[in-house]
Order: C-alpha cells, then sequence, then structure tokens
C-alpha cells in the first residue's frame, strides 16, 4: 500500500508486518493478557491500540510496523 504525502506529492510505502511467519507472538500476546487478567479493551489500551487493531494482534492478523513496535514493548515491559 502506498500513501501520498501532500506536502511533497511524493508517494510513501507503508509496511505491514505479517504475523504469517511469527504465529508465537500473538500466542504470547495472549497469554501476557491472560496472566495480567485483563479485558481485551483493557490490554489495547496498555499497547496503545484500539480494539480492532488488538483483536489483529491477538489473532496474528497484519498490522503495521509501528503497531507491532508497541506490541512488542508491551510484552518485554515486566522483564
Amino acid at each position: 500500500p502506498f500513501t501520498l504525502d501532500y506536502n511533497t506529492k511524493k508517494y510513501k510505502k507503508i509496511y505491514f508486518v505479517s504475523w504469517k511467519y511469527i504465529e508465537n507472538y500473538a500466542k504470547s500476546i495472549r497469554r501476557n493478557q491472560a496472566d495480567m487478567q485483563l479485558t481485551a479493551k483493557q490490554a489495547g489500551e496498555q499497547i496503545g491500540v484500539n480494539h480492532i487493531t488488538y483483536r489483529k494482534l491477538r489473532s496474528g492478523g497484519e498490522v503495521r510496523t509501528k503497531t507491532f513496535e508497541k506490541a512488542m514493548a508491551w510484552l518485554v515491559k515486566d522483564y
């Protein structure tokens, strides 16, 4: 996918992380949510994403790189 930056009239690519090859992260997110006894809404708020994006994270769907980074930071926060 590409977006148009209206200020410079240049296209910039938005990268997405495909969890097809890294399914263990989705499992880790679900496990962390259960360990912390959080609802999906609470877990999404802690990560900094809305509930729809959180659903993608925990099911292994495609998310933006920035969202993936937020989720990984949430996973390692208590280590």
